[in-house]
């Protein structure tokens, strides 16, 4: 491992890892690598800033090993030592933290070393501790598998458990994990070709035949999996509907996925809520308002998993749609520091823009977006489409159309460079225009009749800022 790497991964430890760290360093001395202790300690007086000034390779090389033949190859071997070593403690770290893991190493290790008493009792306690309380997520599908398997794959399984474990039963298991793991990736990848670049439509509708297996198959007709069978469903044919039954379902087996899927649900079901004709923009909005609060202030999410800066914004956005400002500030505030370092700046400055745009405090939006470096296309369409309703709403005619211009030029570059999908494009090429023509409407002296593209813009079903538009339109009547 290299000097920044090194330093990089010792960054995210917290000051206990970082204690327990040396700790185990210590721990794993020889008597002749006593150097690494010393070189480990010099790094520790710097944490959790390590200055380059500080730590670079020349810096450490000088201030303890400047008496040696080789100074900088000394730190060298020692940065590669210690970074083996960090390795394994961050997996032993990890081992502390999945359990599951953790156990079926163990049962290997009992039945490699041929102590099959303990290999049966192991087993048996981890099935009891599962019916007990059976943990989150569609990987427990997998778990249950594997530890059928482990256990059925024992020289001496037969002889030693009356309860046997066939391979039907092995293959139903396998079933039950194959298929909610396949049905709930395909839902996402329906949802993300909308968005980004990627041509799924052949995979889902191959992907969607499933739904035949499924209904013909009695062991796989679980809560689970009909729950994510109707999602798919609702997707794939949008019947959007269907969104109060879909969310009872999932409030019914929330407990049974785990943070991050659950995440990734919420966010499905937001996305359908939105989508739904049947009932009119504000009620779509609370709805998915009132999802998003609930699973909040529950904690079905946000409890350990980094937050997704899309989901992030999704929540503020929905919040702000709904009308709720004082929360949408509050859940920046509390749960802004979740996100990845990488992007956390940027989804942050959009997310506060957001609300300030809701706010009304236009030049505040400005300001703010302006100061902000943006890294993903994505990042940029927020940006772009945040600052142009705020230089309508602020009058000034003069940076609106040139910057609606180089707005339709990057949306035309990315749509080359498949960075974003066409359909997502077109929402926002729809938006410029219409926007365009609003602009261009109300500097005209004898202003025409705007009932025409109003009409327009209420008959448009993939547009961006829709109400917005509506709203602006109905200005000039």
């Amino acid at each position: 491992m290299k000097n920044k790497e090194l330093i990089k991964v010792l960054r995210t430890l917290s000051p206990e890892e970082m204690r327990a760290f040396g700790r185990y360093l210590k721990g794993t001395a020889k008597r002749m690598s006593q150097d690494r202790i010393v070189f480990f300690g010099y790094l520790e007086k710097y944490y959790p800033k390590f200055p380059d000034k500080k730590t670079n390779r020349a810096s450490i090389a000088h201030n303890l090993f400047s008496k040696t033949a080789d100074p900088i190859r000394k730190v060298s071997d020692l940065e590669s030592n210690i970074g083996v070593l960090l390795k394994h403690f961050l997996v032993q770290q990890e081992l502390e933290r999945q359990e599951e893991q953790y156990d079926f190493l163990l049962l290997e290790a009992y039945k490699r070393r041929k102590l099959d008493d303990f290999f049966f009792k192991k087993i048996k306690k981890i099935e009891k501790e599962w019916e007990r309380e059976k943990p989150p997520g569609i990987k427990q599908l997998h778990h249950e598998y594997l530890l059928k398997k482990i256990a059925f794959t024992h020289p001496n399984y037969v002889q030693t458990d009356k309860s046997l474990i066939t391979y039907e039963v092995l293959i139903q298991q396998l079933d039950k994990y194959y298929f909610a793991e396949k049905l709930f990736w395909t839902s996402c990848l329906k949802i993300s070709e909308d968005f980004v670049n990627i041509s799924g439509a052949n995979f889902i509708k191959k992907q969607y035949l499933i739904r035949e297996i499924l209904e013909n198959n009695k062991s796989l007709q679980d809560s689970q999996i009909e729950f994510l069978a109707e999602l798919l469903d609702v997707l794939v044919n949008e019947h959007f509907q269907n969104y109060p039954h879909l969310e009872e379902q999932f409030i019914e087996n929330v407990l049974s996925f785990d943070e991050s899927e659950r995440n990734d649900l919420i966010d499905l079901l937001n996305h359908i809520s939105l989508r739904d004709r049947t009932v009119d923009k504000r009620e779509a909005h609370r709805r998915a308002f009132e999802l998003n609060k609930q699973a909040i202030e529950k904690r079905w999410i946000f409890r350990e998993e980094n937050l997704s800066g899309f989901r992030f914004l999704n929540i503020v956005s929905t919040a702000c749609s709904f009308g709720d400002l004082d929360w949408a500030r509050y859940f920046i505030d509390t749960f802004g520091i979740t996100l990845s370092e990488d992007e956390g700046e940027a989804f942050m400055s959009i997310a506060h823009a957001i609300v300030d745009f809701q706010d009304r405090l236009y030049e505040q939006v400005i300001d703010r977006l302006l100061h902000t470096k943006f890294r993903s296309p994505l990042h940029e369409v927020y940006d772009r489409t945040l600052r142009l309703r705020c230089y309508y709403e602020l009058e000034f005619s003069k940076l609106f159309n040139p910057f609606a211009q180089a707005f339709k030029d990057f949306l035309r570059r990315s749509l080359r460079s498949r960075k974003l999908a066409k359909n997502f494009v077109e929402e926002i090429q729809n938006f410029i225009r219409f926007a365009c023509e609003l602009e261009n409407i109300r500097h005209i002296k004898y202003r025409p009749n705007v009932a025409p593209i109003l009409e327009r813009i209420k008959s448009c079903n993939n547009v961006t800022a829709k109400r917005w538009l509506i709203e602006k339109a109905e200005e000039l009547m």
